[in-house]
């Protein structure tokens, strides 16, 4: 018999569903993975071929964390395990001021 674990991980697969409740995950934890101040400046838009696209309502605020960016993925592979579905992040200038 199985453990429960294995079982709804298995079922969470067959369905499809394992990458969206990673990616849900991922937007929960964002506040702890960049720190408050810049949690408020960004908005998760989605993860595509392992690409993390984040918005950001600034250039300061994109350009320093084009500098944090390795490790930003760290943190996100320390706190979610490797390999996880980001590889790679993506920052765009938001037109929005606030997300």
């Amino acid at each position: 018999m199985l453990p429960i674990a294995s079982t709804l991980k298995h079922l969470l697969d067959l369905k499809g569903l394992s990458e969206p409740m990673r990616y849900q995950r991922l937007v929960l934890a964002w506040d702890m993975i960049v720190g408050h101040e810049f949690a408020l400046c960004t908005k998760i838009k989605s993860v595509h071929h392992q690409t993390l696209t984040v918005y950001v309502t600034n250039s300061i605020t994109l350009s320093e964390l084009g500098f944090q960016k390795q490790a930003i993925i760290e943190k996100i592979q320390e706190q979610f395990g490797k390999p996880y579905l980001v590889t790679d992040i993506r920052f765009v200038l938001s037109s929005l001021r606030k997300l």
